[in-house]
């Protein structure tokens, strides 16, 4: 049965590019090999048959402003969409050229838009590339899916709820209540009136504290946005090509990780985003370049993990603007830093705000979209993406999982999706980036990788 796409997903399905695809690439290697058949069997009965819009193919608006559409595609073939892979060399190279092959290709527009290769001989092992169109769903509902297709797994593994945060001034409120009733009541002429007055009080400073802590939201959350910079750093920036190059390091082991946290005060994000900074200015320094703080757009899911996903998936997040340091400064007064601008974040509306320009955007003609895109985007360096995988090991086909990276896509003219993902007590950083602004992406790597040695001395 056809049915209309939200306005998220229409607008993330009208933001490719030629030489941005809106598309999320991801890979798993196994440790022993798995065939065509078995990777094929996995991803119809964990994917295709409990998702429906693995098997329906996109339906572009009829109208300027309208929705776009989901309609089961008539002519599907899981051959079309599981395919065979060769790789251009052996080995972990090859994989990393095979992915950035493919991360420019562009997916057709006549099917389901999704497409996996699996390559039945790696290192002994083999390796599965899926990649998906933004338009399906968000990374976070994304992740829930891929978690589903090893064995065992359920398609949601979902986290505990916080708790609700009392309403602002929630105690102060109750505390001049009290006041105001207690006074009040060793007022003779007043004692009728004493609790009418207390409460009408308490209303009107009730009133007077929502407005300021309206207003203190509102100012965190604009504050960001108005300190974009007016562009970004040189060195980041220039026209893109539809050549990119895919990148990934060694499994740095997340106690390593908790042991340089422990020593600077900071977690293990922030320990992991802090060496990203120190990363970038090992590299403009090696290029002669001076290094300077960096903005990038943060995925922020604005739902919980749903203990069963919806059939339709979706898109349900926002972006926020994260500056980070410039790198140069010592690791523990980075992460102070970083720990400041994060902390400022979650005490505003930034994601909400965010969130409504993309609603706006996603109602509007495809130009006018883009525009609001554009606004925000191209005032950051590229993606940031953080994805807790699996804490254990994990099988796929009966084949132990020996590791997994997935990149976000760039937005508008950003040069690079930076993606850290945990999995089995380890974490891996990989970069995706366009080849015309960032040629020597295995460079960056280098530094990242001299930057985690460095620390962990």
């Amino acid at each position: 049965m056809t049915r209309r796409m939200s306005v998220q997903d229409t607008l993330w399905l009208n933001m490719d590019r030629p030489d941005n695809l809106m598309t999320i690439d991801c890979v798993f290697w196994t440790s022993t090999p798995v065939t065509l058949a078995q990777a094929r069997e996995a991803l119809r009965e964990r994917m295709v048959d409990r998702f429906p819009t693995f098997r329906s193919r996109p339906v572009p608006a009829p109208v300027l402003g309208a929705r776009a559409a989901w309609e089961p595609d008539p002519d599907f073939d899981l051959g079309r969409h599981v395919l065979p892979a060769t790789l251009p060399e052996p080995g972990m190279a090859g994989l990393e050229r095979f992915l950035s092959e493919q991360r420019g290709v562009p997916l057709p527009g006549d099917r389901p838009l999704w497409r996996a290769h699996v390559v039945p001989e790696l290192d002994g092992g083999s390796a599965v590339v899926i990649r998906l169109h933004h338009a399906i769903a968000d990374g976070i509902r994304l992740t829930q899916v891929a978690l589903g297709l090893f064995d065992g797994q359920e398609p949601a593994a979902a986290t505990t709820p916080r708790a609700a945060s009392p309403a602002p001034g929630a105690s102060l409120l109750g505390g001049l209540r009290s006041l105001t009733g207690a006074v009040l009541d060793r007022v003779p002429v007043a004692g009728p009136l004493a609790r009418p007055l207390a409460d009408a009080a308490g209303g009107l400073a009730e009133q007077a504290l929502v407005q300021a802590d309206r207003a203190r939201h509102t100012v965190a959350a604009v504050t960001p946005l108005l300190s974009l910079p007016a562009e970004v750093p040189a060195a980041w920036r220039g026209p893109l090509g539809e050549r990119k190059s895919v990148v990934w390091g060694d499994p740095v082991p997340l106690d390593r990780v908790k042991e340089v946290g422990r020593r600077t005060g900071g977690t293990v994000n922030d320990v992991l985003t802090t060496w990203l900074a120190g990363a970038l200015a090992r590299y403009l320094s090696a290029r002669g370049e001076e290094p300077v703080p960096t903005t990038w757009l943060m995925p922020v899911n604005l739902k919980p993990f749903d203990h069963n996903l919806p059939e339709t998936l979706g898109n349900h997040f926002a972006v926020v603007p994260l500056e980070l340091p410039s790198g140069q400064e010592p690791l523990t007064e980075r992460i102070a830093l970083l720990q400041r601008r994060t902390g400022s974040l979650r005490d505003s509306h930034t994601a909400a705000l965010m969130y409504a320009v993309q609603q706006v955007g996603s109602q509007t003609p495809r130009p006018v979209a883009r525009f609001l895109t554009d606004l925000v985007a191209n005032q950051s360096v590229g993606v940031l993406t953080n994805v807790p995988g699996p804490r254990e090991q994990v099988t796929f086909a009966g084949a132990p999982v020996a590791g997994m990276v997935a990149w976000a896509p760039s937005t508008s003219h950003q040069p690079i999706s930076v993606s850290i993902f945990s999995y089995a007590g380890s974490v891996v950083v990989g970069f995706a980036c366009d080849e015309r602004v960032i040629p020597d992406a295995p460079a960056l790597l280098q530094a990242f990788q001299d930057e985690v040695a460095d620390s962990l001395r």
